[in-house]
């Protein structure tokens, strides 16, 4: 709940992207962490995937938001995201480099 509270207050301009922010903040655990999938996103906030991409990447932009570096669910491939609510917050240092498959 101390999630969602937080997450009505902030002053973002665009509906889609509160709403976004809403819909994070209402899966997040004790930590303010959680890995909802952009599918489920753009189901619950009405919006196309295309748009919800967007808002997540002007919630990381506004530091309400940040990638932990974590992978979760079945395929660990989900984002595990944390929430600003108890300040800003930023992406994880990227640790991993591609490498070549030859």
């Amino acid at each position: 709940m101390e999630a969602v509270t937080w997450a009505l207050q902030q002053p973002l301009s665009d509906p889609g992207t509160k709403l976004v922010l809403v819909a994070i903040a209402n899966l997040a655990d004790k930590q303010h962490r959680c890995f909802p999938g952009r599918a489920h996103l753009a189901a619950v906030s009405g919006q196309e995937i295309e748009k919800v991409a967007t808002d997540l990447r002007a919630l990381r932009a506004g530091k309400l938001l940040a990638d932990t570096g974590e992978r979760a669910g079945p395929s660990k491939r989900g984002v595990v995201w944390v929430l600003g609510v108890e300040g800003p917050v930023e992406d994880a240092p990227t640790t991993k480099t591609w490498e070549p498959p030859f």
